[in-house]
């Protein structure tokens, strides 16, 4: 790991520590609501909004010496309006959609889980065990308070398959 003239080294062990320590007047730029994650920093506003939280952060960013990864921002508008195309981002490893409907998440997660199942098959015994608990049962409580309701909407027999 390379020297860290500013901000946290990501991947240490002390890095989310430091990382709440070091965004804690955050919270203080903007009156939107926002989420933070070790790593990950979300900004929640009305889309009329959206371009005085996008401001705000950038002043937050170089008060602290920082800058935004421009490839790594990403912008999701929750909509109700059932004629607008939906489209979705993956946010510490879930897919969102604009709609909630989590359709791109269950289907990622099926294609996943199908994965690990063939590799318990090939397993017996201990490393069958072993292989289901790190393969899949792993991948499939993941984020499950989130996205489980959705099942019954767009993907049950995706799942069950």
């Amino acid at each position: 790991m390379g020297a860290v003239e500013r901000g946290v080294p990501q991947g240490s062990i002390l890095g989310p520590l430091l990382f709440i320590i070091y965004i804690n007047d955050l919270e203080e730029t903007s009156r939107e609501g926002k989420s933070t994650k070790a790593e990950t920093v979300s900004r929640e506003g009305k889309s009329t909004k959206a371009e005085t939280v996008m401001r705000e952060a950038e002043r937050w960013f170089a008060s602290n010496k920082l800058k935004m990864n421009p490839n790594k921002i990403q912008h999701l508008d929750f909509i109700m309006n059932r004629r607008e195309d939906s489209t979705n981002i993956k946010i510490l490893g879930l897919h969102v959609d604009s709609r909630l409907t989590w359709a791109a998440h269950i289907d990622d997660l099926a294609g996943r889980l199908s994965a690990a199942i063939y590799s318990i098959r090939r397993m017996k015994g201990v490393a069958a065990r072993l292989t289901y608990f790190v393969n899949f049962h792993s991948i499939a409580v993941y984020g499950l308070q989130f996205w489980e309701y959705a099942i019954g909407l767009s993907g049950k027999g995706n799942i069950a398959q």
